[in-house]
């Protein structure tokens, strides 16, 4: 359970003062993860609201993002960010990187709302970004250069899950069928119709599908800055 000690470290990143106050102190006894406490996390240039319930955005989550800005970007390309929660990928990625479009998409109410809210706190022109309500592919028109996913990939049995997160993060956004690999078999099977040629499908992946992953024609894995295979990217060519 998050501790008072964990708040202060986390409001010390931010240049906060180092005190808690009754209601802080109230979630913290409930057990509250400590970026919903401090309504907002803070990665690659953007500030992300959790104001409402939505997938706290990781560090695991920034790198993916920065690969992609420093292996695979280029100006003038299309981005589709599915799974978007609160719109971190999609926002960073084209607050870093201007010349790009991108569109975010979930099928949540909430992760729509939180998605507009932290487009609006981070961009003054909202030219070239777009938010759409679909179901995975279902409402999704057009083709993309990069498509990029953290889908939820927890097995609803994964005794690893924290305490916190299963209490308090919406399960919509962690758990998925087939051991956590539902929509991984999903997006495989459908993004190379909305991929252009020698487009990109990006995934943060579980590492505990590692397995799955080593079966997947042309599937580069990558590792995140913990030793974990994190990371897949699967080239047009390779998509069934």
């Amino acid at each position: 359970m998050p501790t008072i000690e964990d708040l202060l470290l986390e409001k010390k990143r931010y240049g906060l003062e180092s005190k808690v106050n009754s209601l802080e102190l109230e979630k913290l006894n409930q057990g509250y993860p400590i970026q919903y406490i401090m309504g907002y996390v803070e990665y690659a240039n953007v500030r992300i609201n959790l104001n409402h319930k939505v997938l706290i955005p990781r560090y695991e989550t920034e790198e993916l993002v920065y690969i992609l800005l420093n292996e695979y970007l280029k100006p003038g390309m299309k981005v589709l960010d599915l799974c978007t929660g609160s719109g971190f990928i999609g926002i960073a990625l084209k607050k870093n990187f201007d010349s790009i479009n991108v569109t975010l998409s979930d099928i949540d109410d909430e992760a729509i709302m939180q998605t507009n809210e932290n487009i609006a706190l981070n961009f003054e022109d909202k030219a070239g970004i777009q938010v759409v309500q679909s179901d995975c592919f279902a409402g999704i028109e057009g083709k993309f250069d990069i498509i990029v996913s953290n889908p939820p990939y927890l097995d609803y049995e994964d005794k690893d899950v924290g305490e916190s997160v299963r209490k308090f993060e919406p399960e919509i956004a962690l758990f998925a069928q087939d051991s956590g690999w539902f929509f991984y078999e999903k997006l495989l099977n459908e993004a190379k119709q909305y991929l252009n040629e020698n487009g990109i499908l990006a995934f943060e992946i579980n590492p505990k599908h590692i397995n799955r992953w080593r079966q997947i024609k042309g599937a580069k894995i990558v590792k995140d800055m913990s030793s974990k295979e994190r990371f897949a990217f699967i080239s047009y060519e390779n998509l069934r």
